[in-house]
């Protein structure tokens, strides 16, 4: 059972099963996030690099959007960022 878990301001943890946890820093779920303000529309190149975000980005809070999914898609809100992702 999948297991998402904010463990510190800058770590989410996906925890697949006890012994199998993979911890994601919140720039990594900003540069994949696929929200429509933030790419073009046409292209679906992002409108923001990377060199555009604060390196102090970090979570307050993550929900499962679509569990029963083969593909887990999520939603965060970031601090450090000028809108939730």
């Amino acid at each position: 059972m999948l297991r998402l878990e904010i463990t510190a301001t800058n770590e989410l943890t996906i925890e697949l099963s006890k012994d199998n946890r993979f911890p994601i820093h919140p720039l990594w779920l900003r540069e994949r996030c696929q929200d429509a303000s933030l790419l073009d529309l046409r292209t679906g190149q992002r409108l923001e690099t990377r060199s555009d975000w604060t390196m102090q980005l970090g979570l307050t809070s993550v929900t499962e959007v679509e569990p029963a999914s083969d593909h887990r898609r999520i939603r965060s809100r970031c601090i450090g960022a000028d809108s939730p992702r």
